[in-house]
């Protein structure tokens, strides 16, 4: 299959999975980060202009897709969010803003994209943070199109070298980290029903 269809499908469904979460947002089920929504669309608008200039190919589809979304969830979190001025919040704004300051000086760019995937990283920490203590705030399908636009973006890079798929990859493993985090406890609850319901041969 071309590189452009996984292009093309990696961005329609990086835009796409936001209009579900929007809803959820609007009807109380979800209460997304203000911190992370705000810093996530920072991030990415760097992160669009870095790609670009890198010749990511198709592989930009995935970015530009999530920081229109971003754009909209931003817009919604205000007014229905949670958070934004909690300590832990504050702490990331300033190491987001000294990562960025790194990332935007270095003159090295594979050392700039490392510290692009650190900005969004810590872009991301509250909603991670804010998972962990209210699973329930967040819905899978959000993060599970971002695990798979992620990979279709990886497939559609111009040419399959650590640069240009670094980021697509790192997309997908801080998606599954957050479903992990989500899910934890029904995991843990299933391995214990499972082992207790094991015949004891000893």
């Amino acid at each position: 299959m071309p590189a452009y269809i996984f292009g093309m499908l990696a961005g329609i469904i990086a835009l796409g999975i936001y209009v579900p979460y929007a809803i959820d947002i609007l009807k109380g089920r979800v209460l997304p980060a203000r911190s992370t929504r705000i810093m996530l669309t920072l991030v990415l608008i760097i992160i669009v202009l870095q790609q670009h200039e890198l010749d990511s190919g198709w592989a930009l589809g995935v970015t530009i897709g999530e920081l229109v979304g971003s754009l909209a969830i931003l817009g919604l979190s205000l007014p229905r969010g949670i958070g934004g001025s909690f300590k832990s919040d504050l702490v990331c704004y300033a190491l987001l803003v000294a990562a960025v300051c790194a990332w935007l000086l270095v003159d090295n760019p594979l050392l700039a994209l490392h510290l692009s995937i650190v900005a969004d990283f810590i872009a991301f920490t509250p909603t991670l943070i804010k998972s962990w203590y209210m699973p329930k705030s967040e819905t899978a399908l959000f993060y599970v199109g971002g695990v798979v636009s992620a990979m279709l973006g990886a497939m559609a890079a111009s040419s399959f070298v650590y640069s240009v798929v670094v980021f697509p990859l790192y997309l997908a493993a801080v998606n599954g980290l957050q479903l992990v985090i989500m899910y934890r406890v029904r995991f843990i609850k299933k391995f214990i029903i499972t082992r207790r319901s094991e015949p004891d041969i000893s």
